[in-house]
């Protein structure tokens, strides 16, 4: 008996000492936080700013576009139609010419001066090189030629050493490129517009205006050389004419059609219009006359009929062709006194009547027609040779 009581508290103290240590196994803990805990990752830190650089391009925006059109001329092409220059110029004065491009940029530290360079290549191969002493340089318009893009940077000192900028670019825009010649009115550059096959007509090769008989001696010295003129076309009549008046440069007159009257000009001028229509388009076709100048009296219409075959032969938009046309209405020659609605009004028969030679279409057309006036296929080919880049 004394033995069965021994082993009973035998094993009850077994048991009471196997709880007591689950008990202090399990002390202080939770079932939820013994858990697999998820270690969050440490964010990353914030990137640190870059650096502004120390020389910025303002104007134009680097890789953006610059225009060498004055606000009103600007106003006028941004939503061009038909007939809308007769809201511009009222005051009939010359407001054709492109604004001066002035290129601008900012620098972290106000230098004494600055270098400024500018190339057509990016690897600055060729490159002119202007000193400034503030943050910005003025070129005249002619240095820039529409659709080129244009490479500059700046070096400005910075105590005992240079600071240079990064290359910045800027792609010169379509409008009109004025030509800027002292007692001349209506001047401007028949290139630059958008031809065949996407090609640009060619610049520095082929001007037009009025007349030349008020040329002061500064325009005498800039046409022949700033812009080179060797062939000066004279598109009025003998008796309107005064013969040469640049020194050196070959005179052509030809009496050509202009759309103003009966008809469109074209198709009532009879044989002597058309042989010297024919003459005066021949020039166009010999690169010993480049670059040439062309005018009639305001250098409106008689010029405006050979440059919109110019342009037609070339595949130029008719939209182009209307608002080149209507820049001369921003001249005080092209504007005085002019009725625009009918005028323009002329130019539209005058392209209608040149589209019925190529069943409604106008490159067509006027290749066409200047066959019927005299001008052979090679001809034809040599203008379009010339003048597409």
């Amino acid at each position: 008996m004394k033995k069965i009581i021994r082993m009973i508290c035998v094993l009850m103290g077994i048991f009471l000492f196997a709880t007591s240590f689950a008990a202090c196994a399990n002390e202080g803990k939770n079932p939820e936080s013994d858990k697999p805990s998820i270690i969050e990752p440490e964010p990353e830190p914030e990137p640190e700013p870059e650096p502004e650089p120390e020389i910025m391009a303002v104007n134009p925006k680097n890789g953006g576009m610059a225009t060498l059109a004055n606000p009103q001329v600007k106003a006028f092409i941004a939503e061009y139609v038909p007939f809308s220059s007769q809201f511009f110029n009222k005051e009939a004065v010359d407001c054709f010419a492109n604004a001066p491009d002035v290129i601008s940029w900012k620098c972290k530290e106000i230098a004494t001066y600055y270098t400024v360079r500018i190339s057509e290549y990016e690897d600055m191969r060729k490159v002119d090189s202007y000193l400034v002493n503030e943050t910005q340089l003025s070129l005249p318009a002619e240095y820039f030629h529409l659709g080129k893009k244009y490479f500059w940077d700046v070096t400005a000192p910075a105590g005992t050493a240079f600071i240079r900028s990064e290359m910045f670019s800027f792609t010169v825009d379509h409008a009109p490129r004025s030509v800027s010649i002292d007692g001349v009115s209506n001047t401007r550059d028949l290139g630059g517009k958008i031809g065949l096959g996407g090609k640009l007509v060619k610049q520095d090769k082929v001007y037009r205006g009025a007349k030349l008989d008020d040329i002061s001696e500064t325009g005498r010295e800039r046409a022949k050389n700033v812009y080179k003129i060797r062939t000066d076309l004279d598109l009025r009549n003998s008796s309107e004419s005064m013969g040469a008046v640049l020194n050196g440069v070959t005179y052509l007159n030809y009496s050509a059609p202009y759309y103003v009257g009966d008809g469109t000009g074209l198709d009532d001028g009879g044989a002597q219009f058309e042989k010297a229509l024919a003459d005066a388009l021949r020039v166009f076709s010999n690169e010993q006359n480049y670059p040439i100048y062309m005018h009639c009296s305001i250098g409106r219409d008689r010029t405006g009929t050979v440059a919109l075959l110019l342009y037609g032969l070339l595949g130029v938009s008719e939209r182009d062709i209307y608002i080149d046309y209507e820049m001369s209405f921003f001249s005080s020659a092209g504007r005085n006194q002019a009725n625009i609605n009918h005028l323009v009004g002329k130019l539209r028969s005058t392209i209608g009547y040149l589209k019925s030679f190529g069943e409604g279409d106008l490159y067509t057309g006027c290749e066409n027609y200047v066959k019927s006036v005299g001008l052979s296929e090679d001809e034809i080919s040599a203008i379009r040779s010339l003048l597409l880049a």
